[in-house]
C-alpha cells in the first residue's frame, strides 16, 4: 500500500486506516485477487482484457457488404424527400433492436 495521495502529499491516519479497511476486506473476499492483479505488470485482468465473443473477419465484411448494398439500394430507389426518416428509423430503431436480439440469441445478454 502506498503512504502518498495522488497528489503527492502524505496519508493522515483517518486515511491510512481506510485503506487498510479496504484492502482487509479485498483480502477476505479474495484472496487471491492480489497476486492475480499485482503480479504481471501491463497484463490486464482478463475480464478486462476481452470482453464478449470476437467477432470473425467474415462476419464483420457480411454486415459491412450488406450495410453498402442497403445504402446503394436506398440511394437509387428512393426518393430523396424519404431517405432521410426512413435511415433515421433504420438506425434509431430497427438496428438496435437487430443488435439486441442477436446479443440475446448468441447469449451475450
Amino acid at each position: 500500500m502506498d503512504d502518498r495521495s495522488a497528489d503527492g502529499r502524505p496519508l493522515d491516519d483517518e486515511e491510512t486506516r481506510a485503506l487498510q479497511g479496504i484492502e482487509r476486506d479485498l483480502r477476505d473476499d479474495d484472496p487471491e485477487m492480489g497476486p492475480r492483479l499485482g503480479s504481471c505488470p501491463g497484463v490486464f485482468h482478463p475480464p478486462v482484457r476481452q470482453t464478449g465473443t470476437p467477432l470473425s473477419a467474415r462476419l464483420v465484411l457480411g454486415v459491412l457488404g450488406v450495410a453498402g448494398a442497403f445504402a446503394l439500394l436506398l440511394y437509387l430507389m428512393v426518393p430523396q424527400d424519404v431517405v432521410i426518416p426512413v435511415v433515421l428509423v433504420i438506425m434509431f430503431g430497427l438496428l438496435p433492436a437487430g443488435c439486441l436480439l442477436w446479443a440475446r440469441h448468441s447469449g451475450e445478454l
